[in-house]
């Protein structure tokens, strides 16, 4: 087994060491994602966020977790590592599980599917009673459940649900 670490990040000085793979990564990961990435370029992602967690195996990092301060810890972006997709995505796993539960994300399309499915997110799904007031935007509340509501991103109507928990009021 490959001995694996997380670092986190939480200075400017640290995220511009980083910011070269850590964009490639999120640009990779976002590519075919409507919308795509929300992050102008390589300096927005390091001054409109707080916090990055970095698994590395060796020097070679296998995924990535960005966050910003907004109402507690949002986690705003993630992404792989896919040359190393066998330790890589179970990195993710196990990051995205413990972070669950000290921060909240937004989800849509792979995303969704993807915390849902392997890192514990139904258990940590927000109403969507709850959510104009969390996200302070207008919504669509025009889905049939109880979580999955609308928002236009980018000119861009997206399916959207939250899960985490967004009343930890801890900061970057």
């Amino acid at each position: 087994m490959m001995n694996l670490y997380t670092k986190k990040i939480t200075t400017q000085s640290e995220m511009v060491q980083f910011v070269a793979p850590v964009w490639t990564l999120l640009s990779e990961a976002y590519e075919n994602v409507k919308g795509g990435l929300n992050f102008d370029s390589k300096q927005d992602l390091i001054d409109s966020t707080c916090q990055w967690k970095i698994v590395f195996s060796g020097k070679k990092i296998l995924a990535v977790t960005i966050y910003k301060a907004k109402k507690g810890l949002k986690l705003v972006a993630m992404a792989t590592n896919k040359l190393f997709k066998s330790i890589a995505k179970p990195a993710l796993i196990q990051l995205i599980k413990n972070e669950i539960k000290h921060c909240w994300m937004e989800l849509s399309e792979a995303a969704e599917h993807f915390v849902l499915k392997y890192c514990n997110g139904r258990q940590h799904m927000i109403n969507k009673s709850q959510i104009s007031a969390l996200l302070n935007k207008s919504i669509s509340l025009d889905s049939d459940d109880h979580y999955h509501y609308y928002r236009t991103i980018k000119n861009i109507r997206k399916q959207k649900i939250i899960v985490g928990n967004p009343n930890f009021m801890q900061v970057c």
